[in-house]
């Protein structure tokens, strides 16, 4: 847990498919029915704390908290974390339609959250633990300086590689018409080495791989989550409208990468 605690939050908002509780007995009354769910709610949170014990060394078991609250899901958890270093929520199985595979909490969490959000899948943690990167996403945006930050430290606690990729857009093309795409791919190469030589040098223990990619960013970013450990990207980028808080690639890498996925807020303005 990095020497930090660790708090379970389970929140008892509408009753939904899917949450994890029994099926209510009938019939209740309002003040049983409310007992009742904080029961279930209690036995989600003493699972949880089993699944965290059984991955944890004996002298941190310790700093676990858990917390049963009511309210609207995504609101506690967007108030949480304001005074969270991180918010880690699950993401469904791929079994389901992948328009609604993160839900309807995890991406307002996403959205509105004041820290980095990471949305963990069913990948099998034998299988991630094989791979040997982290992924990051990086287009020159302060949103994605502040994913290159968070993704450099990443790979350095877990002494991995770190895999930085521009995807070489349409937009930018749009910017820069005369360019052919040779000169295209250098403008990329020349915006890594600048974006990132400020980490490089706070963590010269990290190896770094730049890789500049032809084409749609998400889908660039969805192909090679397949062999990261982690995918890294920023709230909004460069071609995101400020009201969409969440920009189009970073919602499609949280639907669709083949990795946990970390999304990365707007820095904040001083």
């Amino acid at each position: 847990m990095h020497e930090k605690g660790l708090t379970l939050v389970h929140v008892l908002g509408a009753a939904t498919p899917g949450s994890g509780l029994s099926p209510a007995p009938d019939p209740l009354s309002s003040t049983e029915l409310a007992t009742w769910r904080e029961g279930e709610g209690r036995r989600v949170l003493a699972g949880a704390c089993r699944i965290v014990h059984e991955s944890l060394p004996d002298d941190q078991r310790g700093r676990i908290a858990r917390r049963l609250i009511w309210g609207a899901p995504a609101s506690v958890l967007i108030e949480w974390s304001s005074r969270a270093d991180l918010v880690v929520l699950g993401r469904r199985s791929q079994e389901t339609f992948r328009t609604a595979l993160l839900g309807s909490t995890g991406a307002a969490v996403s959205r509105h959250a004041h820290c980095p959000v990471a949305v963990i899948g069913d990948d099998e943690p034998a299988a991630l633990a094989r791979r040997t990167t982290i992924l990051v996403g990086v287009d020159g945006s302060p949103a994605s300086e502040w994913a290159t930050a968070f993704a450099f430290a990443e790979a350095s606690r877990r002494h991995l590689q770190l895999v930085a990729l521009h995807a070489c857009t349409d937009a930018e093309a749009a910017e820069l018409p005369s360019m052919e795409e040779s000169c295209a791919r250098a403008f990329g190469a020349r915006l890594l080495a600048e974006r990132l030589a400020g980490s490089k040098t706070d963590h010269p223990e990290v190896v770094v791989q730049p890789l500049v990619a032809d084409g749609d960013p998400a889908g660039q970013l969805i192909a090679h989550s397949a062999f990261a450990q982690l995918t890294v990207v920023g709230r909004r980028g460069r071609g995101g409208f400020h009201r969409m808080l969440l920009g189009s690639v970073s919602g499609a890498v949280l639907q669709a990468a083949r990795s946990p996925v970390v999304v990365t807020p707007q820095p904040r303005r001083g």
